[in-house]
């Protein structure tokens, strides 16, 4: 049962909002987002079904899932042998399950027919499209709506017998859980500056203080850059700092970097040194994560749970004078105040 409702979750994951109309997002009068204790899901199944004292865990790409079993359950006018409510680990209710399998059904009944019959009538409310055929012993079809809801038919064949399985899935839970459980919480205030407050000139000038010589404040597409150079920052003197200003002054981006020469050996080596060095302390502080590399360069990123972004970068690139030089970045982000900008600039095209 674990390892189809597995496969299942991977069938969901590959394909995009279809739905013809919304599709349920409360169960039992559980709904998806909301929090719940073993004691309530029970209350609120009710007469619907019996819990059977089973409960179960689930992982799914670093996603824990919590699933507590029911038997003899009757949901929309039809009874399934089983149910699996599925909890995340912060406790919101995130997922369903009903399941039956050969041992289930009367005699004069067939898993194929159920699994046709089942078809049907989700047919008619929802855009059910056949899934990718990953997994030979499955067929399934799957919608998804626009507000990250899914719902999955399922019919697996197994050596310990078949199993149809209706699922419902929230994404919109999956994606929370994901943020706040696996992406690290990055650094949001620098200076006694904290990324999106509103700030100007003059109150970044006196929150640098000494750390750096004020060098300008250059107006851009996005508002303003004030820069700094010989700037101290990380326990490092770096030979710019830019803080970045929207049109408003609220504060989205902050990076530092080391410029020199991209053919002398020194600076190469002085350059490799600096990015490890940073790369190993920020893995130790946020956890390791994929490097990636091209002609240029190689760089490592984090996005937080808070919304904040982070990039650590080695490569080469032409400066204003026209000459090729190597980089160190150090560079912390907005995230959703850049996006916004972003699409801001693309909506005048």
């Amino acid at each position: 049962m674990k390892k189809y409702i597995l496969i299942v979750i991977s069938l969901i994951l590959s394909v995009a909002a279809n739905a013809q109309q919304a599709i349920p997002d409360e169960f039992f009068g559980l709904k998806f987002g909301n929090i719940y204790s073993l004691e309530e899901v029970i209350s609120h199944v009710g007469d619907n079904g019996n819990y059977n004292n089973t409960d179960d865990s689930i992982e799914f790409n670093s996603i824990k899932w919590i699933g507590y079993l029911f038997d003899d359950v009757t949901y929309d006018g039809r009874e399934y042998p089983s149910m699996g409510i599925l909890k995340l680990t912060s406790n919101v209710f995130g997922g369903v399950f009903f399941s039956l399998s050969n041992e289930d059904i009367p005699e004069n009944q067939s898993l194929e027919s159920i699994y046709d019959e089942l078809s049907k009538e989700l047919s008619e409310k929802y855009e059910l499209i056949d899934t990718p055929n990953q997994f030979p012993n499955i067929i399934s079809k799957i919608s998804m709506d626009e507000n990250g809801n899914a719902v999955i038919l399922s019919y697996g064949k197994w050596d310990k017998g078949d199993m149809i399985t209706v699922g419902y899935i929230s994404f919109a839970a999956l994606y929370s859980e994901f943020a706040t459980t696996v992406l690290p919480t990055i650094q949001d205030t620098f200076l006694d500056l904290r990324m999106g407050s509103r700030q100007t000139a003059s109150t970044i000038k006196s929150a640098v203080g000494h750390r750096g010589t004020f060098l300008s404040e250059n107006s851009d597409i996005y508002g303003k850059t004030v820069t700094f150079k010989d700037m101290t920052f990380a326990g490092k003197v770096w030979d710019f700092g830019d803080f970045c200003l929207t049109e408003n002054g609220e504060l989205y981006d902050l990076r530092v970097s080391i410029s020199l020469t991209d053919y002398k050996s020194d600076d190469l080596k002085e350059a490799n040194r600096t990015y490890d060095s940073f790369k190993t302390k920020l893995e130790e502080k946020y956890g390791t994560t994929e490097e990636k590399t091209d002609g240029d360069g190689k760089s490592i990123s984090y996005v937080g749970n808070n919304g904040i972004g982070l990039i650590l970068s080695n490569s080469r690139s032409k400066s204003k004078s026209g000459e090729y030089r190597r980089y160190v970045t150090l560079e912390y982000w907005h995230t959703t105040i850049y996006s916004h900008l972003y699409n801001q600039s693309n909506d005048e095209l």
